[in-house]
């Protein structure tokens, strides 16, 4: 009986792994508001990353313990953070373009998740859409690749977060 179980469960693992490695090995999440403030009121706001613990998913209130340390700004500007609430990471700003927003590296735990994103912006009647979006490479592990279908329910939440704290904080100065 313990032979027929062994063999199941191994059979169900090789099983999980075959369907891993064909799953996407990439991923992408993105999440739109519009605001009702200009484009370069947005950018403003988006590219100052100290304003980011106020207004994004990692924010002070949602992580007391977490200490922030902030050096430069506009392109090369970096964010990190460390608390136990929301981890090790850091953002480091790779592009600002004022027709169309920024880009931005994301490192988790030391480096060992990376992300590409950026907040796109675009004029939409008397305010901005905006839309934040990560995406990222799921390597060869095929976990990973099981990992990728929960990306969009995981990170999509933090987005609309930060979106929402962008435009309280930008309508409410408008």
């Amino acid at each position: 009986m313990l032979k027929k179980i062994l063999i199941v469960v191994v059979v169900l693992a090789a099983a999980l792994a075959a369907i891993g490695f064909v799953l996407p090995g990439r991923y992408r999440v993105e999440r739109s508001a519009v605001i009702a403030a200009p484009p370069g009121a947005v950018l403003a706001q988006a590219a100052d990353l100290e304003t980011w613990p106020e207004w994004s998913a990692w924010t002070r209130e949602a992580d007391p313990t977490c200490t922030f340390a902030f050096t430069g700004a506009g392109v090369g500007a970096r964010m990190a953070w460390d608390g136990e609430e929301h981890g090790q990471g850091e953002l480091t700003i790779t592009k600002v373009d004022p027709a169309g927003g920024l880009l931005y590296e994301l490192a988790f735990e030391h480096g060992e998740f990376l992300a590409h994103g950026g907040l796109d912006m675009a004029a939409e009647g008397a305010g901005t859409r905006v839309t934040m979006w990560s995406e990222g490479e799921l390597g060869g592990n095929p976990l990973m690749h099981w990992m990728g279908l929960l990306m969009d329910s995981m990170v999509g939440e933090h987005f609309e977060v930060g979106l929402t704290g962008l435009k309280r904080r930008l309508e409410a100065a408008g």
